[in-house]
């Protein structure tokens, strides 16, 4: 209220307080007590008091409260741009000329907003006496371009929405679903802040791969991505760029992507043609790998040891002017940060779920194109068209302006078109304007996460492909005649039924495959010595529950052998899977480091097993107490082969049998 009646003076307001507070910020704050927080979503408290019953007529009026004046916009002479706005009150503010303001989002934060007179609109034939910037509280002013108006949430459609700066009157309050926080979060690294108003936990369980999702700010929300980012210089950015390609258009309007280094790719850029391009791998991985771990999907990502070890791409999109991408799919969950300029997106769903590959109808690749329609009409029953228009598909737009963030699932159509602020609908040619936009036409500066992952499916082939070569029938090469043949291969057929029938969740999924340790985080080495595992996971159970009557079964999925060996140590290497690719790579790998004296028990019991052989325990600990006088006291070793025991239990090698008194 006091900057809203400093604004309404004239006076020019202080900086204002700030209006984001980081995760680190929040995770202290009054969490244990939602019940105190108002979220400022819906109706303010004393229209809560005044429209209890409810009724239609007063929704509409809250409802139409936030939407252009019919008076005011008739009046306009100009078609406005996503940064044009006006007063509430259908006033001017005392020393500008005119009621309409130019909204400067990326210097603005949710309650103060950085704005001057709109430079679109002349005053008496004269377009130099504009005034300079000021800042002017939201709650009196509106926006005038209509794909910025505040608009209801539907529950029923497909895209849920939200305007910090602008919101809608019909916002529910839920602190189950909604964040504590009334303030936007800054966007950082991890799920939390790009999630927000929601919880992340109800972005996971509500909008994640079901809903798109737009949540539109203003700059402030971008300080933290700043020091990562090179506070959003191109060139800063470009230069140091790990990968940068070019989009150019041919004649027939289809796009080509040509890999380039930085300095062609600047030039590139400053010639009008679009850039896309990945900044360095560890900032990539810094913020890939948080949003994977908050969508609980990081463990996922070793199904597949040639990927990037982050969960996909992390992009930037650059073009002075003027770009559109047309309507295609791609395979991966996307969040987009506009930083500069503004971007209109258009989204719907296609019907696929799950894509295994990217749809680009308009690519020139026509190779790549025809190869990826295939895959998806493996698992596609109808025929697919060339966008969503064609197929007749619900679709909805939204325009992404500096600040705001928008989460598109993996599978839905969408095209993006840049929005320019400078030249687009003006009535009446602007000399000073259109120079400017010549000389330097409006820069758009987005980053795209694109959020990729192992699949059930990846875990699955990758297993089944390690027991089908354990066969030495399936190895053998394919001959003779049709009949030969399919008895041959019928005979394989009914072994690999019978192999396939006795595996369980417990083969494919260990705990250790699925449990994150924070003091071995990436480590592949393990070294085994003083019961290192029940140190480094203490909350499990695994060295209690090794006993001499325990019948282990060696898991065919999994191989453990012997790589290295020296006076003092032994080195072994634990297997599972070959990965999704056609070589001989392994998805999942984890090597043991133990003592000679170990070393040689697991080299001579443990490695040979065969799949499904089995195991007493107790003939690990006999062998143990034979080897006493020549190695070391029978109880130390003991202890080292429990920990040897409950190690390959933990990352799937043995799968628990039953003990000789029949207990599980």
């Amino acid at each position: 209220d006091r900057m809203a009646a400093r604004a309404s003076d004239g006076r020019r307001s202080k900086r204002p307080r700030e209006e984001f507070v980081s995760n680190s910020t929040l995770s202290n704050a009054l969490k244990s007590n939602d019940s105190e927080f108002t979220f400022g979503f819906g109706r303010d408290e004393e229209d809560e008091e005044n429209t209890q019953d409810n009724t239609s007529s007063s929704k509409k009026q809250r409802i139409t409260a936030h939407m252009p004046d019919s008076k005011i916009d008739k009046d306009l002479d100009f078609t406005p741009t996503p940064v044009c706005a006006c007063f509430k009150d259908g006033t001017g503010i005392f020393g500008m000329h005119s009621k309409y303001i130019d909204i400067d989002f990326q210097n603005s934060t949710e309650s103060s907003l950085s704005a001057r007179e709109c430079a679109h609109k002349k005053t008496n034939g004269n377009t130099k006496n504009l005034s300079s910037s000021r800042l002017f509280s939201s709650s009196i002013i509106r926006t005038i371009y209509p794909g910025l108006r505040s608009k209801t949430l539907v529950k029923d459609d497909i895209i849920w929405s939200y305007d910090s700066v602008f919101p809608s009157d019909s916002f529910p309050r839920d602190s189950k679903e909604h964040h504590f926080s009334q303030l936007p979060l800054t966007l950082e690294a991890g799920l939390e802040s790009y999630a927000w108003p929601l919880r992340p936990e109800t972005f996971r369980q509500k909008i994640f791969d079901k809903k798109a999702f737009v949540v539109q700010g203003s700059g402030g929300r971008l300080h933290a991505l700043k020091t990562d980012f090179h506070d959003f210089d191109i060139k800063s950015l470009l230069f140091k760029a790990s990968k940068v390609v070019v989009w150019m258009k041919d004649m027939d309007g289809k796009m080509n992507y040509l890999e380039a280094n930085p300095e062609v790719g600047w030039s590139c850029l400053c010639a009008g043609h679009s850039l896309y391009f990945n900044p360095d791998i560890e900032t990539q991985r810094k913020y890939l790998l948080a949003l994977c771990e908050d969508l609980e999907m990081e463990w996922g990502l070793r199904l597949d040891p040639q990927a990037s070890d982050f969960g996909g791409d992390l992009e930037i999109f650059a073009v002075f002017g003027d770009h559109e991408t047309p309507w295609h799919f791609d395979a991966q969950h996307n969040f987009t940060v506009q930083l500069k300029g503004f971007k209109k997106w258009t989204v719907s769903p296609s019907g696929i779920t799950n894509p295994m590959t990217n749809l680009h109808p308009s690519s020139t690749n026509t190779t790549t194109y025809q190869n990826n329609l295939k895959v998806h009409n493996s698992y596609v029953s109808r025929k697919l068209c060339s966008s969503a228009e064609d197929e007749n598909l619900l679709h909805r737009s939204f325009i992404l302006r500096p600040g705001s963030i928008a989460y598109v699932p993996a599978g839905w159509w969408h095209k993006v078109s840049t929005v320019p602020v400078t030249s687009v609908g003006l009535a009446r040619k602007d000399s000073r304007t259109t120079k400017a936009s010549r000389k330097h036409p409006p820069l758009s500066l987005s980053i795209n996460f694109s959020i990729d992952g192992g699949r059930w499916s990846d875990l699955l082939l990758s297993r089944l492909k390690c027991l089908v070569q354990q066969n030495s029938n399936l190895r053998c090469r394919v001959q003779g005649n049709v009949r030969s043949a399919r008895e041959t291969f019928e005979k394989s057929l009914l072994y690999f039924k019978k192999e396939v029938s006795k595996l369980t969740v417990q083969h494919f999924l260990p705990e250790g495959l699925l449990e994150k340790n924070e003091n071995d985080a990436g480590l592949k080495v393990m070294v085994l010595t003083g019961k290192c595992l029940k140190e480094q996971y203490p909350h499990h159970s695994y060295h209690s529950r090794v006993k001499e009557s325990m019948i282990i079964t060696r898991n065919p999925l999994y191989t453990l052998t012997c790589v290295e060996t020296n006076k003092t140590k032994f080195k072994f290497s634990l297997r599972a899977g070959f990965g999704s690719r056609p070589d001989f790579f392994t998805d999942f790998e984890k090597e043991f480091v133990v003592d000679s004296d170990i070393g040689r028990i697991m080299k001579s019991r443990l490695c040979h097993l065969k799949p499904w052989e089995q195991l007493h325990v107790c003939e690990l600990a006999e062998y143990a107490k034979e080897n006493e006088r020549e190695i070391q006291e029978g109880e130390a070793l003991w202890n080292d082969v429990v920990d040897v025991v409950a190690a390959l239990m933990f990352y799937g090698y043995f799968v628990v049998g039953k003990d000789t008194a029949g207990e599980n």
